[in-house]
C-alpha cells in the first residue's frame, strides 16, 4: 500500500494491467448487488414495476463501471483509490439491501446510498489532486460537478420518505448516462481531453472480463443450491 501524492495517484502508463484483491473483493460485492436485483426483478408483476427496477440496475451498474474507470485511471494502489473503493463497497451493499423496498419505504435510503459514494470520490480525488497541484484535478471535478446534479435528483425524487418520484429518478439516470457521453462538459472547464479515455485500456478490459466470470459463477451457483436443497424422490405412483 502506497501513499504517493497526486502524480502517483495516476496510473502509470508502464504500470501492471492485473486487479488488484481490494478491485476483485470491489467485483463480488456487485455481483452479490446483482443477483439481489435479479431476484426483484423475477417478483415484479407489471411492467411498471420491471420498469422501475430496470432503473435502479442502471443505477447499481452505473456505481460499478463509473469506479471501475476510476481505477483505470488512477492507481488502484494508492490510498485514496483504496478508500474510494471501500466506501463505493459500502454504498453498494446499503442500496442492493434498500433496493426490494425502494419503491416503497427505503427509496430515501437507495437514493443516498448511490449518490454518496459518487460524491466522496470526487471530494476525494479533488482534495488529493489540489494539494498536489494536480492537472488531473479538473478532470475529477468534471465528474463531481455532474454527479453532484444528478444526485439533487436522485435525493430529492426519494423526498418525503416514501414513494419515489419515478421521472425525477429517471432524469437522474439520464443525466449520470448523458453527461458521461458528453465527456462531462462542464463550465468552465470544459470536456474530459478524449486521450483520457485511452489510459491503461488492457485493465479496464480485464475488469470486466473478470466481473463476467464472477457473474457466470453466481449463475452457476444459485441453481445448484437450488437443486441441492430440493427433494430428489421420484413420485410415486398412486395405489
Amino acid at each position: 500500500m502506497t501513499t504517493g501524492g497526486g502524480t502517483g495517484l495516476v496510473r502509470r502508463p508502464d504500470a501492471s494491467n492485473r486487479a488488484t484483491l481490494l478491485e476483485l473483493l470491489f467485483d463480488v460485492v456487485f455481483v452479490a448487488a446483482l443477483a439481489l436485483i435479479s431476484m426483484t426483478i423475477a417478483q415484479r408483476d407489471s411492467w411498471g414495476a420491471l420498469g422501475q427496477s430496470l432503473l435502479m440496475l442502471m443505477a447499481i451498474w452505473w456505481i460499478w463501471s463509473v469506479t471501475s474507470v476510476t481505477t483505470d485511471f488512477y492507481d488502484p494502489e494508492q490510498r485514496p483509490i483504496q478508500a474510494v473503493l471501500m466506501v463505493t463497497m459500502l454504498g453498494a451493499v446499503g442500496a442492493a439491501a434498500a433496493l426490494p423496498r425502494a419503491a416503497g419505504g427505503h427509496a430515501l435510503v437507495f437514493a443516498v446510498a448511490y449518490v454518496a459514494p459518487h460524491l466522496v470520490r470526487g471530494a476525494i480525488l479533488v482534495s488529493t489532486l489540489h494539494r498536489h497541484r494536480h492537472n488531473a484535478q479538473e478532470r475529477a471535478a468534471r465528474f463531481m460537478f455532474w454527479f453532484v446534479v444528478s444526485g439533487i435528483f436522485w435525493i430529492v425524487g426519494a423526498l418525503p420518505p416514501g414513494q419515489p418520484h419515478w421521472p425525477l429518478w429517471v432524469a437522474a439516470a439520464a443525466i449520470d448516462y448523458v453527461s458521461a457521453g458528453a465527456r462531462y462538459p462542464t463550465p468552465w472547464l470544459g470536456r474530459v481531453p478524449i486521450d483520457q479515455y485511452e489510459r491503461a485500456t488492457e485493465h479496464l478490459g480485464e475488469r470486466y472480463q473478470q466481473f463476467v466470470i464472477l457473474a457466470l459463477g453466481d449463475i452457476i451457483l444459485v441453481p445448484t443450491l437450488k437443486i441441492g436443497t430440493s427433494d430428489f424422490a421420484a413420485p410415486r405412483p398412486r395405489s
